[in-house]
């Protein structure tokens, strides 16, 4: 190539927005590794490409996304990463890749310090969009790796100064704000500085230095609902902080925020004066969480409308222990998938919850008008101020139970209903009242647990049962005290590395479910058969898990048939964590032609 063939060459790079055509040859080639299923060949071709070029974002987030196809390999999620940092760090104003950044961290443990790490973190801490939960291994593993704050965290070592020290660390304040604990390690932690900073709060009453880390742990116990044992001393603590309450509010800004850490403030006699008192100040966040949004929620029930009658008795026992307390919790939504206007679609979120897939599918399609139905109106109070604090137009809520979805008079292109059916007496009644709303060609998303994930959980709940124990609150820590004690053997020991185990709620729903069953591929191939409907498509727990899939079976590329998902199964048991995931359509109607659904293919949000 001559000199004047290179310039034109240059030109016609520069009018592409190419900057590096060596960058972008590795980038190409890496894109094409992919489309032909070799990860590992376009891993090393977008690294380079990222080395070659390190300021272009684009070749740092393509490494980012195929480490975690890679997954579970070594070091695919630290990978993914420094590889999404990187791009963060020369755009930090995309979204996308703090969401990445979250999703590395769902599979990442640290054994040692990375300080770009710490600094995603932070970043997405900061973000309220980011569901910050996904943070917490990572969190905690960088405070014990962190030179600096490792010494906070040593339960023997607490002392006053120690506490000033964490009190004023942000990225330990922020994380105990947005996320639940998620290790017995880190429990054992929170629990030694709820008892100082108890111990502070009676001597120090009003707000200083150390109304941050009170506060914090405060927030982040109404997070768990309060599921953190407690022993006589802090009881009779807890009492005196309620007696000293009860003669006046004012200039006790710790002695309010050392009371939530054992209680919501709403329990409070006081909780009105409280909210009057300290709207503003250190304690507003506290107040906001603790008494107004609750009675904000309590004014919510009053306006979703209730359609037919609950009569099933199971359906009543169901409702009542969800009645309790919003399960689950969830803190923000962010999403990378771009919004569709699909206007005429009409989508279901049978058995909402508080409303994460209402967000989630609203955020998606905000031309679209979604419904969610659910029994309980304590949920649905919080899904619906989740809504509208998103500013969600496009949502309404509907008490019904399932059984009764013929009372809506109306079908729908889409149903999702994950993590409901079974927990029915009758989960096939059930999903026959969804097929019966679902309109000629239409699809549905279900979720259904799977035994092969569950054995720990099915362990944990014979224990329950051994016990003798109830779901209240009491019972619960009992259990839980119980299985902080039981050998490392132990069937059901497993269950502490469940993130259910540190919530009130979460581990109701885990250990202590009133109705309950699981499923193998075969039962579900068989019930989807029996109620005429077929599987369109399996959404496997891990993107790598795609990828062998298509590799062993290149002749179903819908991911459809249920005979090669249990056949892969044997060798990958991780094929579902927790719940199998599917679509499914009417026998004889996946080819009818439905606009929505037509739609939704051609954007690859359901399965061809």
């Amino acid at each position: 190539m001559n000199r004047q063939q290179r310039r034109a060459q240059q030109k016609a790079n520069k009018a592409k927005g190419i900057n590096n055509p060596q960058a972008h040859q590795y980038f190409q080639q890496g894109i094409q590794f992919a489309q032909a299923g070799n990860m590992n060949g376009a891993y090393l071709s977008f690294d380079k490409a990222r080395k070659e070029d390190p300021k272009n974002p684009d070749y740092h987030a393509a490494t980012g996304q195929i480490s975690l196809r890679l997954a579970p390999q070594k070091d695919a999620f630290l990978n993914a990463f420094h590889a999404f940092y990187a791009a963060h760090k020369l755009r930090p104003r995309e979204e996308a890749y703090m969401i990445n950044m979250a999703a590395a961290c769902k599979g990442l443990r640290l054994t040692g310090f990375y300080e770009d790490v710490k600094a995603g973190i932070i970043a997405c801490l900061n973000q309220s969009r980011i569901n910050a939960q996904s943070l917490i291994a990572p969190w905690f593993d960088t405070i014990t790796c962190d030179p600096e704050l490792k010494i906070l965290i040593n339960p023997d070592d607490v002392d006053v100064e120690g506490l000033k020290k964490i009190a004023s660390d942000s990225f330990i304040i922020k994380g105990l704000w947005r996320m639940m604990t998620n290790a017995p390690e880190m429990e054992v932690w929170l629990k030694t500085l709820r008892r100082y900073a108890l111990d502070y709060a009676l001597e120090n009453e009003a707000a200083d230095e150390m109304t941050a880390l009170i506060s914090a742990i405060g927030a982040h116990c109404f997070l768990n609902e309060y599921v953190f044992s407690e022993n006589e001393e802090e009881n009779k603590a807890y009492e005196a902080i309620r007696s000293k309450l009860a003669d006046g509010v004012g200039g006790k800004a710790n002695l309010v925020a050392a009371y939530a850490m054992y209680n919501p403030l709403l329990t409070l006699a006081q909780s009105d004066e409280i909210e009057e008192q300290y709207k503003k100040g250190p304690l507003s966040a506290l107040v906001k969480q603790q008494i107004s949004t609750p009675k904000e929620e309590q004014r919510i029930k009053e306006t979703i409308p209730a359609i037919g009658n609950i009569e099933n008795e199971t359906s009543k026992d169901v409702r009542a222990m969800y009645e309790q307390n919003p399960y689950p919790r969830w803190d923000s939504i962010a999403s990378t998938t771009k919004p569709t206007r699909l206007k005429d679609m009409k989508y279901l979120v049978a058995g909402c919850g508080t409303g994460l897939p209402v967000a989630a599918a609203a955020q998606t399609f905000p031309a679209t008008k979604i419904t969610g139905i659910d029994m309980s109106l304590t949920s649905m109070a919080y899904a619906k101020r989740k809504a509208q604090s998103m500013g969600l137009n496009n949502v309404e809520f509907k008490q019904i139970d399932i059984l009764n979805l013929a009372e809506l008079d109306e079908r729908f292109d889409f149903i999702e209903c994950g993590g409901v059916l079974h927990h029915m007496k009758d989960p096939m009644a059930g999903w026959a009242a969804l097929k019966s709303v679902l309109a000629p060609g239409g699809r549905m998303f279900i979720a259904l647990y799977g035994k092969r994930a569950r054995k720990d959980i099915f362990a944990g709940q014979d224990l329950v049962k051994e016990m003798g124990l109830g779901s209240s609150l009491e019972d619960i820590r009992a259990f839980r005290e119980k299985l902080f004690s039981l050998p490392e053997d132990h069937p059901a020991k497993p269950v502490l590395k469940q993130l259910d185990f540190y919530s009130t709620s979460n581990l109701r729903d885990l250990c202590f479910h009133i109705q309950e069953r699981s499923y193998d591929l075969h039962e579900i191939k068989e019930a989807l058969d029996e109620l005429g409907l077929v599987c369109m498509g399996l959404v496997p727990a891990l993107p790598g898990i795609t990828d062998l899939y298509k590799r062993t079976y290149p002749d179903d590329p819908a991911m459809k048939n249920l005979d090669h998902w249990i056949e892969l199964e044997d060798k990958r048991p991780d094929i579902a964590i927790g719940m199998y995931k599917f679509f499914c359509a009417a026998q004889g109607e996946e080819d009818v032609h439905n606009p929505s659904v037509e739609e939704l293919k051609a954007i690859n949000l359901v399965s061809a």
